[in-house]
């Protein structure tokens, strides 16, 4: 199944839900494993049994094909409707007896009556991470004020740089990341060169945390964003562009009129990197509720239609190491698995996020009662990722005579 590129993959059998790896699906190399009766691809289509292998050199008399008519020969156990993603395609699950059934994907899978009347239906599937690549630049205030507001500790690192190596920790296996970093002040202080896969190596052969951990001068978002637009020049097109910016205070002009100042704001620069495509997540750290707001409303990038911001305010240095992972997090952060029967005009509609675990999701199983739903089942699941951009997929299930 697409889903803009992204994939499903997961395994549920009745209420039991576990996640398979990729390849191509073979129920005859599965040890101990039968075959189902039926198989359906995504067209909805009865997949062909392959020719039996007889170990026995021997020949041995071909057994009469069961009658295909009446419930008792033809009713299955069980069905699973697994949903997966056609660019990078999960195995498909084993099923646990030669009549329990799986229907894959989307599409119209079509079953008799007498096959699926009363069986229970499980609806699973997996939302997979919602970016591969991604290009991150780091944005650190080290303006004379972080001293007192987060001072190095006796190690020489502080919490920025724990707040950057939690970011760092969190990312997920198998994405593409790439790293720069920007540290200012009055105007820009340090800053990459390029975007480099190793964090420690962010400003070169300068040790990280001694950079992002310095303290002195004014603040600076004008200049700072500045420098961050132009990195973000360089990354790559199909990554995820994201700036994370941590400072401690309002911009400063030395005339204390630094907010309404474009030299100092970094209004303009904001808003370029947004029309770039790239998100700004933004943390105020400490008590400037006026710099914070002006950080809140005119520089963090919309995190859902309905304005919520990608920013936080941590007034405890302490905190923010997990504000900044929090803020850093792709996850899927809202969604919805809806059914109903064919024609019918409303849905019944679940949480996604409470029937989640992990990137797997799956429903309880229920009864196919045909009596209900003569003409068959539709689904449909839609969900959102932190980001704010949106997937959805639907499928159908219909009975023959």
């Amino acid at each position: 199944m697409v889903l803009r590129g992204k994939q499903f993959r997961i395994v549920t059998v009745g209420l039991a839900c576990f996640i398979v790896s990729c390849g191509e699906a073979s129920f005859n190399s599965v040890p101990g494993v039968a075959r189902p009766d039926k198989v359906t691809n995504k067209s909805g289509d009865a997949l062909p049994d392959p020719a039996p292998v007889d170990p026995d050199p021997v020949p041995t008399p071909t057994p009469s094909p069961e009658p295909t008519g009446g419930a008792s020969s033809t009713k299955f156990d069980s069905l699973l409707w697994f949903f997966q993603c056609e660019s990078s395609p999960a195995a498909v699950p084993a099923p646990r007896t030669p009549k329990d059934v799986i229907a894959v994907g989307t599409g119209d899978h079509k079953y008799s009556r007498e096959e699926v009347d009363g069986i229970p239906i499980t609806i699973t599937g997996k939302v997979c991470p919602a970016v591969t690549k991604r290009d991150v630049v780091f944005v650190i205030d080290i303006s004379g004020s972080m001293n007192t507001n987060d001072r190095p500790r006796l190690d020489g690192t502080c919490s920025r740089y724990d707040a950057v190596m939690a970011v760092v920790n969190s990312i997920a296996p198998g994405t593409s990341i790439q790293y720069s970093g920007v540290t200012f002040n009055s105007s820009t202080a340090q800053q990459s060169t390029a975007f480099v896969t190793d964090p420690a190596l962010m400003f070169g052969s300068q040790n990280l945390a001694s950079v992002v951990c310095s303290v002195g001068g004014n603040t600076n978002y004008t200049a700072a964003l500045q420098t961050a637009y132009n990195l973000l020049l360089t990354a790559r097109s199909d990554a995820s562009q994201e700036v994370y910016f941590i400072t401690d205070g309002r911009p400063e002009d030395g005339s204390g009129n630094g907010i309404s100042n474009p030299s100092v704001n970094g209004v303009t620069q904001a808003s370029s990197i947004k029309t770039k495509g790239a998100t700004i997540a933004t943390i105020m750290l400490g008590a400037d509720q006026t710099g914070n707001a002006h950080l809140r409303d005119n520089i963090a990038s919309a995190k859902n239609a309905t304005g919520d911001k990608m920013h936080e305010n941590v007034t405890e240095a302490s905190k923010l190491a997990a504000s900044l992972r929090e803020l850093a997090a792709n996850d899927v952060k809202s969604g919805e698995i809806m059914y109903r029967p064919v024609g019918a005009a409303d849905w019944t509609t679940f949480d996604m996020t409470k029937h989640r675990t992990g990137d797997s999701f799956a429903l309880p199983a229920f009864p196919l009662n045909i009596s209900e739903i003569p003409d068959g089942m539709e689904v449909k699941f839609t969900y959102e990722d932190r980001r704010g951009k949106s997937f959805s997929g639907q499928g159908v299930l219909t009975f023959d005579m």
